[in-house]
């Protein structure tokens, strides 16, 4: 068995293990009437999106919807969403990101 293998076999090498960051904070903002995400980071396919409502901007949010990580989702129209504050976050895939970011800039719907 050569050095590599004995080592391999022992669990003795060391490998370098960087720790993994959680995502950055999302945009969220009204575009052309659309409620819109955006990331602000790279790749984090297999991650999820969170959104949020309260009623006042303060507690309690509700979660009113979540998806498949994508670089910029459209949650719905203005319509839908209006009198109601929002906010969102994004949750890592384990391999570009781990954990949750931090909640976006809260949105009120006009």
């Amino acid at each position: 068995m050569g050095k590599w293998a004995t080592y391999r076999k022992r669990g003795g090498s060391t490998g370098s293990t960087v720790a993994l960051t959680s995502p950055p904070v999302p945009s969220l903002y009204i575009e052309g009437g659309l409620i819109k995400q955006s990331a602000r980071g790279g790749d984090d396919t297999g991650g999820q999106i969170r959104l949020q409502q309260s009623d006042d901007g303060n507690d309690p949010w509700y979660q009113v919807d979540s998806g498949a990580w994508v670089a910029t989702k459209t949650w719905g129209t203005v319509v839908q969403y209006f009198g109601y504050w929002l906010r969102c976050y994004e949750i890592g895939n384990g391999i570009a990101y781990a954990g949750n970011s931090p909640y976006s800039t809260v949105l009120p719907v006009p």
